[in-house]
């Protein structure tokens, strides 16, 4: 049984002040949504992860130990290799989503393949045309490394789904199916 009231959860997320003010406050809400909505099946996440090095942070990572299941995350291990969820929080306010944040993302992946080709930009916006095309770019030349956007409002139509007994994984499958499907038109 959870934790967490969706109801509060929404408020805090549409409360939550934008850019840098709130940056903090967007990532914790965040992690908690996503503790709801996903653990489990998946794992209780670390966040703020460091790199050996230091140079790169993940915001939120999530053990995916789904090797045999038929749903998303089974799949997306499979498919992706990804035995852990990266997710990289962006509570922008006037600047754009943009290429860059999908390229930063990208990159955490790459120079950790423990963690596999598929992460999350949780964004309180849309993200930019730049970003989508660069989403497109680093899927065919990068080793297939999926990376998909969720909006705020994604994230309120997810709670509400797993608040009235539906998966709230079905929209995470709509947006990549949706992604693949453009793609390979």
């Amino acid at each position: 049984m959870s934790v967490y009231n969706p109801d509060e959860l929404k408020d805090e997320l549409i409360n939550c002040p934008l850019g840098r003010n709130g940056w903090r406050q967007f990532e914790i809400i965040c992690k908690k949504i996503c503790c709801y909505l996903f653990v489990p099946p998946l794992r209780d996440p670390t966040e703020q992860v460091r790199t050996i090095d230091g140079r790169d942070i993940r915001d939120i990572i999530f053990p995916n130990r789904n090797i045999h299941s038929n749903d998303l995350w089974g799949r997306l291990r499979t498919d992706y290799n990804a035995k852990y969820i990266v997710i990289d929080c962006k509570n922008y306010d006037t600047e754009d989503i943009t290429k860059n944040e999908v390229i930063q993302l990208v990159t955490y992946l790459r120079n950790s393949p423990t963690l596999g080709n598929f992460g999350i930009l949780l964004c309180s916006k849309s993200p930019s045309k730049s970003a989508t095309s660069q989403q497109q770019t680093e899927y065919k030349l990068s080793d297939n490394h999926l990376i998909i956007f969720i909006t705020k409002q994604n994230l309120i139509e997810m709670i509400d789904l797993k608040r009235n007994e539906q998966n709230p994984e079905t929209l995470i499958e709509a947006i990549i199916e949706k992604f693949e499907i453009t793609f390979i038109i």
